[in-house]
């Protein structure tokens, strides 16, 4: 989905950068990170795709799949 595969894009480029994820780690490791879960007490939406395009062009200027930060904080679903 869109919401983990952003999560999993910047776990990534962490580890390219030398970061370890914490519980292998060894102890005093200074570049650490962890991906914490929790439960959700209601279902939620996430974007699963989005372009955006100049008029009469037929390539996006913006893509989801290139650009995951295009969607606004706080942006809420739209219905088909």
């Amino acid at each position: 989905t869109g919401f983990d595969e952003s999560i999993r894009l910047v776990e990534k480029q962490l580890q390219q950068a030398g970061f370890l994820e914490e519980s292998a780690a060894p102890a005093g490791s200074m570049l650490t990170y962890r991906i914490e879960h929790r439960p959700m007490n209601r279902p939620a939406w996430e974007p699963v795709d989005a372009q955006v395009f100049i008029e009469g062009e037929t390539e996006p200027v913006l893509s989801f799949k290139t650009n995951r930060n295009m969607i606004a904080i706080n942006s809420v679903s739209t219905p088909e």
